[in-house]
């Protein structure tokens, strides 16, 4: 592999030596061959223009062998030292002790490119050549140049001692740089690391996070903050809290400002906001102060989560425990009523046969039987909402599954001699779904013999089912083409005692939630697109490879719902 592809930074050292090795033996020798050859007539000046050619050779090889991928640090060790030689042969050659000024060049050379460990050996290689240039008799004219002995043998010690000395600083001084260069590079590296770290951070947050500065400009909003605030970044920053937010999110801008003001830090708080959708978000808040390193107030972190599913959560909580406690009582009354009701039955239904009775006496006494008769049914509805057994769940294939429930709500719709048109998808009728088959077709009849008496037995009904992407749960949903629901209905449809039928008891739906809850499943409501009610309920899929249950529960009388 090339050496320069290996590392681009020697590569360039490299290539820069080999300029400015060109540059020093066509400019510095050149002119400096040119003055002294004008100003003092010498005989060896073949010797010279031979030497400088040696200097563009070594240069091409220089060239040739770094194309060719030779290691660099060593081609500049070679290329420096052929340098120093060729200032000696330039020195003993003319005679001209003001040459040997050159010899600083090679040495600064490698102080640059390669530090200490290149300046220190070429300064020592330096100083030899110098030494051993003055005792080995130097060309003739050269004494009487330089001067009488003594003169110039201090001239050699000056001129050695300082090669040593700035092959020495110069090297330090590079090496010095180069360290500091290597930090700041360190240092660049590492921040950029942290600026992406950050950015990721902030980038996958689920919270969303609003930072302003000490005046209340907004500086930084990330992705889930724009998601829930339905705002976009760039439309804020720079902007004033109000003015970015508007006075839909003013609730928002209020205790950023408060605290920003002066006022404490904001542990947890809830509020509204209205988006721009008009959608109505509860949020939770913390607003704490932005410090600088001084330890002053330099801005506001507000930090604040969507809490839709949180505040569902809770309305299933408090459901769950409304029906739980429902079932309790339920439990404690059916037992103090059904004996005291069976006896009053019983006597009523002797006296009914006994007796003779006419007109206004008969119809009361008819009353008499026909409400004990439905207060029995409430109750029997009771006990079985306060025992609902624990579901026996098996994976269920949902396509046998849904048949049996749509033959069945075909029949109750027969019975009644309605005109209802029943429909059935199943989007994977092999999809296992985890569930108690009896429990959930009670479910699933419960809902469908309310959408049909809704509809008052002529409409369309659709039950379809499919697996919810991403949740591990498979959808049911029931649709209707009834008038729909009320706001009022929406909100107290699942609360027990809640109908909106004559003769309804409120325990239907009731019993549809918690079958549901008992499967760990959900009870949603909403619109269907033809205008009537829709109830989607979701149960978690089978996690077995056991063989499916496709018998459903079969009820042979017609259902009586809530």
């Amino acid at each position: 592999m090339d050496a320069s592809a290996a590392d681009p930074c020697l590569s360039r050292d490299a290539r820069r030596l080999l300029g400015l090795r060109l540059l020093f033996a066509t400019f510095m020798v050149g002119t400096g061959l040119l003055v002294v050859r004008l100003g003092t007539p010498w005989e060896n000046a073949a010797w010279l223009v031979a030497g400088i050619a040696l200097l563009y050779a070594s240069i091409g090889a220089a060239w040739c062998g770094l194309r060719r991928g030779a290691d660099l640090r060593r081609l500049a060790v070679w290329q420096l030292a052929a340098d120093v030689a060729f200032v000696s042969l330039l020195c003993h050659l003319s005679g001209a002790a003001p040459f040997r000024v050159l010899y600083f060049v090679p040495v600064l050379l490698g102080a640059h490119c390669l530090g200490a460990r290149g300046s220190v050996p070429l300064a020592v290689w330096a100083a030899l050549a110098v030494a051993a240039g003055q005792l080995a008799a130097p060309a003739a004219g050269f004494d009487q140049a330089a001067g009488s002995s003594g003169a110039v043998a201090l001239e050699v010690h000056f001129t050695v001692c300082l090669l040593l000395l700035v092959g020495w600083g110069a090297g330090s001084a590079a090496d010095r740089v180069v360290r500091r260069e290597h930090e700041a590079a360190r240092a660049a590296a590492q921040l950029r690391r942290a600026r992406i770290e950050v950015s990721n951070v902030l980038d996958n947050l689920s919270s969303g996070l609003l930072i302003t500065d000490r005046a209340g400009s907004v500086t930084t909003l990330n992705p889930a903050a724009e998601r829930i605030l339905g705002v976009a970044a760039e439309d804020v920053a720079g902007r004033e809290l109000e003015d970015a937010l508007g006075a839909a999110l003013g609730g928002l801008a209020a205790p950023i400002r408060a605290v920003l003001t002066g006022g404490p830090a904001l542990g947890r708080g809830e509020l509204k906001i209205v988006r721009w959708d008009t959608v109505v978000m509860p949020l939770g808040l913390s607003v704490s102060h932005l410090r600088d390193a001084a330890g002053e107030v330099s801005g506001a972190i507000a930090v604040f989560q969507d809490l839709t599913e949180v505040q569902r959560m809770r309305e299933r909580i408090r459901d769950a425990d409304r029906l739980a406690a429902v079932g309790q009582m339920a439990a404690s009354i059916a037992h103090e009523i059904r004996n005291p009701l069976g006896s009053i039955r019983g006597s009523v239904e002797i006296l009914a046969a006994e007796l003779r009775l006419e007109g206004h006496q008969q119809r009361l006494l008819e009353l008499i039987l026909k409400e004990s008769s439905r207060v029995n049914t409430i109750i029997n509805e009771f006990l079985a909402f306060a025992r609902l057994r624990p579901p026996n769940r098996r994976p269920v294939a949902v396509g046998p599954f849904l048949e049996g429930v749509t033959l069945q709500v075909r029949q109750q719709v027969a019975f009644k001699g309605g005109g209802v048109q029943v429909e059935m998808r199943a989007a994977e009728p092999a999809l296992l779904v985890s569930l108690d088959a009896e429990q959930m077709t009670q479910l699933f009849l419960n809902l469908a013999l309310n959408a049909c008496e809704a509809m008052e037995y002529a409409g369309r009904l659709v039950l379809t089912a499919s697996a919810a992407a991403g949740s591990g749960c498979c959808e049911f949903a029931v649709l209707d083409t009834g008038p729909g629901l009320s706001d009022e209905a929406r909100e107290n449809l699942f609360a027990p005692f809640f109908t909106t039928k004559k003769e309804g008891t409120g325990l239907g739906l009731p019993m549809v939630a918690r079958i549901a809850h008992a499967h760990e499943g959900t009870v949603e409501v909403g619109t269907s697109q033809a205008g009537g009610a829709e109830f989607r309920v979701r149960i978690p899929l089978a996690q077995t490879s056991a063989e499916p249950q496709v018998e459903t529960a079969t009820l042979p009388e017609p259902v009586a719902v809530g």
